[in-house]
């Protein structure tokens, strides 16, 4: 029976080894963060504050160390999350009426990213040593666009109207995390420590591709398309550290607390230094396994994350996350979770900054088995949603050519501002595997 399962276990972990974490190209400036690279974690809504037996737990409070069982382990994380994005305009009527929003471009795209991590546990008398390192993806700036313009022609004969131009969107990169971790556990008390070295580099390319149709309506009218092309890379460089605790109160209950002070991420542009602010965040966690038959336990996160540190115009938000897992005896347990986050886009209207929040609500679930007696493997699935409202990535100005149009009006290629914005609607559909093994 073993056989058959290292063998399903090693075509699940084959399948999602090059498929992880596509990401919205709105976030090319500062990445959009990887959390819950611990399947178990993530199936849990991404609470592990209190208490978790993962290594990639230690995400959240490097004071999870102290739980984890063995002399030895390690742990190699993986999967996949499809980013699906939908950008639609308003419409009005003649009277100048809303009548709906239109969906002119849909993208959807699957990326990669993994991590490996090991642990050795040092007992000591009457204190327990742990130390770990882990590789693992902390920021992500995967991201692809690419939108068809037609011209206004009629749709006749079942034929579209000829495109114009292609608009694409392509960037690559991610800042990775080296990490030494340790903890120190006396009696019911843990201590952890967490610091990680960052480095990374992004490529960035927006740009038209004029298709035949308008090369060759230039041609003949004896003008040129303007080029647009531009392309940037960066190289990235810093390192942040967190401290947690933890206090097992009973054998059913704990308290977990993890604090993380705000960083700095530098990075080379174009032969500039700069850099981009991280904030701080303390987050406080409860623990909890009633008595019962069923080996149930529950996880409940509140993270505060100091925002106004950041940018005088965006407010401090809280975090919520919650957990549960069902185990029966000699059964797959049930996760389950959920995490409502707040995060901030960063726009402008007339020329004055605005901060516009969005909030990530996320629904997950997962399970896991013991493959052999040292070897799990955890499952998780993840859906998050965000909406929020952007100004066109590609504005009409660009394409202000009247051979280029059958019914030409120079009033439709005025740019359009924060009193027509897009309307952006992003889902994220995320598989994750954990195989830890220990010994």
């Amino acid at each position: 029976m073993n056989k058959y399962k290292i063998l399903i276990t090693i075509l699940i972990i084959l399948a999602t080894a090059n498929l992880l974490s596509a990401y919205s190209v709105s976030n090319y400036v500062n990445g959009d963060q990887v959390n819950s690279l611990d399947a178990r974690t993530a199936a849990m809504g991404d609470a592990s504050t209190a208490k978790s037996t993962n290594l990639f737990s230690t995400t959240n409070n490097p004071a999870n160390l102290s739980n984890l069982k063995g002399r030895f382990g390690f742990q190699l994380v993986n999967g996949f999350l499809r980013n699906a994005q939908q950008r639609s305009l308003p419409m009005y009527d003649s009277f100048d009426g809303f009548v709906g929003d239109a969906e002119y471009v849909q993208n959807e795209n699957i990326f990669s990213e993994f991590g490996l991590g090991a642990y050795i546990n040092l007992p000591l008398d009457k204190i327990n040593f742990t130390l770990a390192t882990q590789y693992k993806p902390y920021m992500n700036f995967d991201g692809k666009y690419e939108e068809e313009v037609r011209n206004n022609s009629n749709s006749d004969f079942n034929s579209y109207p000829p495109i114009i131009a292609t608009n694409i969107i392509d960037s690559d990169g991610s800042i990775n995390a080296i990490s030494f971790l340790s903890s120190i556990k006396y009696k019911n008390y843990s201590l952890g420590f967490e610091v990680a070295k960052l480095t990374g580099e992004q490529d960035y390319t927006n740009k038209i591709v004029w298709s035949d149709y308008a090369t060759n309506a230039a041609s003949i009218e004896g003008a040129t398309l303007a080029s647009y092309d531009f392309s940037f890379s960066r190289d990235f460089d810093g390192y942040y550290y967190q401290v947690g605790f933890q206090a097992e109160l009973n054998r059913h209950t704990s308290l977990g607390l993890n604090f993380k002070p705000e960083f700095d991420i530098d990075y080379e542009i174009a032969d500039n230094d700069t850099s981009f602010t991280k904030p701080a965040s303390l987050r406080l966690g409860l623990f909890h396994s009633p008595r019962s038959f069923i080996n149930s336990a529950i996880n409940i996160d509140v993270e505060y994350v100091q925002w106004n540190s950041v940018n005088d115009i965006y407010d401090d938000q809280l975090n919520y996350y919650i957990g549960v897992e069902h185990k029966i005896t000699n059964k797959l347990p049930f996760r389950m979770g959920f995490n409502y986050k707040t995060e901030y886009n960063l726009t402008e209207e007339d020329n004055i900054p605005v901060a516009e929040k969005i909030t990530i609500p996320t629904f997950s679930a997962g399970t896991g088995i013991e493959i052999l007696e040292n070897l799990d493997l955890d499952l998780s699935i993840s859906y998050s949603n965000r909406i929020y409202e952007a100004l066109d990535l590609f504005q009409d100005t660009l394409y202000d050519y009247e051979f280029l149009w059958n019914n030409y009006n120079y009033m439709n290629f005025e740019y359009r501002g924060w009193e027509n914005p897009d309307k952006v609607t992003e889902t994220n559909f995320k598989i994750q595997t954990t195989l830890s093994y220990k010994f």
